[in-house]
C-alpha cells in the first residue's frame, strides 16, 4: 500500500513509538498501540510500517505483553499483547537510512494514524532574519545589529542532507519564513517522514497557501503569531501588519485545506504571553474552536540583561520589555491561565506551551531571579543531547534559549557540525549537569537565568542574546511600514 495525503489522519492517541534503530541482524521497530472499544475493552491495532510512506510491513496482533503499558492502564481491559516488535531487513533501507521510516495505526475507514514518537531528533532552521513587522518585544527589534542574512538556494543540498535523520524539523527564527526565497524549494525537498511545521504571523499565508498544502504532510502544523485579538492593541504588538487580513488568511487556508480534505496542517493559534495580552487567553481559546482547537503560548524571553531598561516606541507608545515579563504580575496571571485552562479543557480545546519553559509561574522569583514553577536539571534538557538551531547568518545553536553560538556552520561547513569538538563538549558537560558558557544565564527551565563556571575561565560575559548586543540601553524607535 502506498499512502496519500488523503488518508492521513490526526495522530493515534493510544500508543507509542519506542525505538526506531538500525541493529546487526536488521532495522529494529519497537513500540505499543491499542484500540478502544466499549465498557473498557481495548484490543491491538493493525500497525503498519512503511518507508517513504510505501509499507513494508504490517502486523495485526501484538507480540510483545508491555507490563509497563499493563500497570499503567489499570481500567483498559487488553485482549490481547499491546507491544510490538518487527526487525525489518536492512534492504528496506533507501539512501535516508532510519529516517524514511514511519509507523502508523490503520485505521477502521481506510486513513491512517502515525504513531507518536517517544524519541525526537529535532532542528530548528532559520531561513532569514528579514522580517515584514516590527513587534516590539522580538530580538530582532530590539538588537541594533541583528541580522538580515538569508540561506541561499545553493546551500540547500548540504541543508536538506544535515537535516535527513531529523524526526523534528521547525522551519523558522527570528525572520518571517514565508519572505525566504529558498522557503518553496526546501519545503519540496523536506525528508517526507519528518515532522515539519513553522510560525508565521500570517500576512503572506495566502500567498503561500498552495505550496504549503502541497507538503502536508510533512508539514504538520503551522502556528500563526496573533498576540492580541484587540485590533488596536494587535496593530502596536504587531506593527506594520492587519488582524483582519491575518485571520482571513487563516480562514481561507483552513477553508482550501478542508477542502482538499486534508488534515494537515494543523493550524495553532499563537501569542506571547505578556502584560499587554494575558488576560486575553481566554478569547483565544474560545477563537481556536473555529480553527483546529490548539492554542499555542511562548513567553517573553527572560534572559540576564535582556533588554534591561530597554524601552521600544510604536506608534508614539512605549513598550517597556522588563515590566512585561509576566513573573512581575505572577499571582494574577496564574489566575487567568488556570481559568483558560479550565475552559479549554470544557470547550475541547488544547492549550501547549513551548518546551524550554512551562504553564505556570512561581509567586515570586527564587535567588538567581528565576520564575518558573517546574525546575528541571542540565542534565535533563534533551536540546543538548543532540538539537540544533542553525540561523541564516551562520551561527549554530543547540535551541533558540541558548545566550551565545557553539560555532558558525559557514565558518566550518555544515557537514561538520554534528562532529565538531565544541559541539561534542557541552554535550558531554550537560551529562554531568554541568552549564555550559553557551547557556549562561538563558530563562530556559533547565538553567533557570544561572551563569556557567566557564564564564570565569574565559573572563567575559555571556554573549549571545543577553544584551550586550543591545542598543546602549536606551528607547528605540519603529519607523512605519
Amino acid at each position: 500500500m502506498k499512502l496519500n495525503a488523503s488518508m492521513f489522519a490526526m495522530a493515534h492517541p493510544d500508543g507509542w513509538l519506542d525505538r526506531i534503530e538500525a541493529v546487526t541482524e536488521g532495522i529494529l521497530v519497537e513500540g505499543w498501540a491499542f484500540r478502544r472499544h466499549d465498557q473498557g475493552r481495548c484490543d491491538f491495532p493493525i500497525v503498519i510500517i512503511t518507508v517513504d510512506w510505501a509499507e513494508v510491513a504490517r502486523l495485526e496482533v501484538g507480540n510483545v505483553a508491555r507490563q509497563d503499558v499493563l500497570d499503567a492502564l489499570p481500567d483498559c481491559r487488553l485482549e490481547h499483547n499491546p507491544g510490538f516488535s518487527i526487525l525489518l531487513p536492512h534492504d528496506v533501507i533507501v539512501e535516508r537510512g532510519v529516517a524514511a521510516i514511519q509507523v502508523f495505526v490503520l485505521n477502521p475507514n481506510g486513513t491512517v494514524s502515525p504513531l507518536r514518537k517517544g524519541f525526537k531528533r529535532g532542528i530548528q532552521v532559520e531561513l532569514t532574519g528579514r522580517c515584514n513587522l516590527r513587534c516590539p518585544m522580538c530580538p530582532s527589534v530590539i538588537y541594533s545589529d541583528f541580522h538580515k542574512k538569508e540561506l541561499t538556494e545553493s546551500e540547500l543540498p548540504d541543508l536538506v542532507e544535515f537535516i535527513q535523520d531529523r524526526d523534528f524539523i521547525c522551519l523558522d527564527g527570528f525572520g518571517e519564513s514565508l519572505l525566504a526565497p529558498v522557503f518553496s524549494p526546501l519545503l519540496d525537498a523536506l525528508p517526507r517522514a519528518s515532522e515539519v511545521v513553522f510560525h508565521t504571523n500570517g500576512l503572506l499565508l495566502d500567498k503561500k497557501t498552495d505550496q504549503i498544502l502541497k507538503n502536508a504532510p510533512p508539514v504538520t502544523w503551522v502556528a500563526v503569531s496573533l498576540d492580541s485579538l484587540d485590533s488596536e492593541k494587535y496593530a502596536r504588538l504587531r506593527a506594520g501588519s492587519s488582524l483582519q487580513k491575518v485571520l482571513e488568511n487563516v480562514r481561507d487556508f483552513k477553508r482550501k485545506r478542508d477542502e482538499m480534505g486534508l488534515v494537515y496542517p494543523v493550524i495553532r493559534l499563537n501569542l506571547t504571553l505578556m502584560k499587554e495580552n494575558y488576560q486575553e487567553i481566554e478569547d483565544f481559546v474560545r477563537l481556536a474552536l473555529e480553527f483546529d482547537g490548539v492554542v499555542e503560548c511562548n513567553w517573553l524571553y527572560d534572559v540576564e540583561h535582556l533588554a534591561d531598561g530597554v524601552n521600544i516606541e510604536v506608534g508614539g507608545q512605549v513598550f517597556d520589555y522588563e515590566s512585561n515579563k509576566l513573573k512581575h504580575l505572577a499571582h494574577d496571571a496564574n489566575e487567568h491561565l488556570e481559568a483558560a485552562f479550565a475552559l479549554a479543557r470544557q470547550m475541547g480545546v488544547e492549550v501547549i506551551f513551548n518546551s524550554y519553559f512551562n504553564e505556570s509561574l512561581s509567586e515570586s522569583p527564587d535567588e538567581e531571579g528565576f520564575s518558573g514553577a517546574v525546575k528541571r536539571s542540565v542534565s535533563e534538557c534533551p536540546h543538548l543531547r543532540g538539537d540544533f538551531m542553525l540561523q541564516a547568518d551562520g551561527k549554530v545553536q543547540n535551541c533558540v534559549w541558548q545566550t551565545a553560538p557553539l560555532i558558525d556552520w559557514r565558518e566550518e561547513g555544515m557537514a561538520n557540525v554534528k562532529s565538531h569538538a565544541r559541539v561534542k563538549l557541552v554535550r558531554e558537560m550537560a551529562a554531568e549537569n554541568k552549564i555550559p558558557y553557551e547557556c549562561s544565564g538563558a530563562g530556559c527551565s533547565y538553567v533557570r537565568l544561572r551563569r556557567s563556571d566557564e564564564e570565569r575561565k574565559h573572563d567575559i560575559r555571556v554573549g549571545g542574546y543577553s544584551g550586550d548586543r543591545v542598543l546602549e540601553k536606551k528607547k528605540i524607535k519603529i519607523k512605519s511600514l
